[in-house]
Formats: C-alpha cells, structure tokens, sequence
C-alpha cells in the first residue's frame, strides 16, 4: 500500500513519527533495552499505531480524491 503510492501517502507527520520510531529502536538497541523494558515497549506501540493510523487516513482521503 505505501510501496505503491509513496508519494501520495507520506507527509511530514508520517515521515516524523517513522524517524521517531527508528530512532527509538535505534537508541534502545545500543542501550540494551529494545523491547525487553515495558515503558520502552507501550512507547513503541503508542508510535506504530499513531503511523498506521496516520497512513491509513491518508489512504482513505486519498482514495476518496480518485472516486471523485
């Protein structure tokens, strides 16, 4: 879906909160704690709902767009 229709579907908000998510994998791999500390976790899972809702929406308002 997003492979297919870049484009049209990233914006600054979805490019922040994927460069939020790498980030915090980032840092959480050099520190030892990626997955493995539950605060880490509900932050991770907090970012990746808030960037699938975030593509979704646009996937929507753009398919929207071309039925019109």
């Amino acid at each position: 879906m997003v492979l297919i229709k870049w484009k049209k579907l990233i914006n600054l908000e979805v490019m922040t909160l994927a460069m939020g998510v790498v980030g915090m994998l980032g840092c959480g791999y050099t520190s030892g704690h990626t997955l493995d500390q539950f605060v880490t976790s509900i932050f991770l899972a907090m970012l990746v709902g808030l960037l699938l809702n975030r593509i979704h929406d646009a996937y929507k308002k753009e398919e929207d767009h071309e039925q019109a």
